[in-house]
């Protein structure tokens, strides 16, 4: 039977004592993911490993991954998706020492206080997530109208829409076209 992984780390320490960590951490404990969530039920599941690298940096390397209930930005409806992150950390006392880091690793600003270990994962998963969750094209509904803009409405008044001169040469509309009819008339 595995042991549970401690609620608070130390990890200057556990880098020079070459220590790892698996387990998992219940998404409940991750407030900021919350926010960006649909659900809190899960876990993170995550495999850490402390210590130096070659050229004697500190650092944390591992994986972690996790199911998370999310809203589909296309349709609005509740999707899940999986997210994975490979975990390359860099432990650093001041600031001053990120500028030298290898470009692979993320810096984290570490001192002789602990650390909240679901703080260390929730940071990499937040990480991890996608800027914008769809289900693939096709897999959703999306709400009527809404993958498409009518460039000819005159709601704004003002009778004319525009094409720009620069649109592709099948003669699609400029997107920004629509700003013109915002502009007001009298502006040179």
């Amino acid at each position: 039977m595995s042991k549970a992984p401690p609620e608070h780390v130390y990890p200057l320490r556990l880098a020079r004592q070459g220590e790892s960590l698996t387990g998992n951490v219940a998404l409940a404990q991750m407030p900021r993911l919350a926010e960006l969530l649909n659900e809190e039920a899960g876990r993170v599941d995550f495999e850490l490993r402390f210590g130096r690298d070659d050229a004697g940096q500190a650092c944390v390397l591992g994986h972690i991954g996790a199911r998370l209930a999310v809203i589909c930005q296309r349709c609005l409806e509740p999707m899940e998706i999986d997210v994975e992150r490979e975990v390359r950390v860099a432990l650093v006392r001041e600031n001053d020492e990120v500028a030298a880091l290898d470009a692979t690793y993320e810096p984290m600003l570490v001192g002789n206080e602990p650390v909240l270990l679901s703080g260390l994962v929730e940071d990499e998963l937040i990480l991890a997530m996608p800027n914008f969750s769809r289900h693939p094209r096709g897999e959703c509904e999306m709400p009527e109208g809404a993958d498409t803009v009518d460039l000819t409405d005159d709601s704004a008044g003002h009778g004319d829409s525009h094409v720009d001169d620069t649109a592709g040469e099948a003669g699609e509309d400029n997107p920004f076209s629509i700003l013109e009819s915002l502009k007001p008339r009298n502006t040179p």
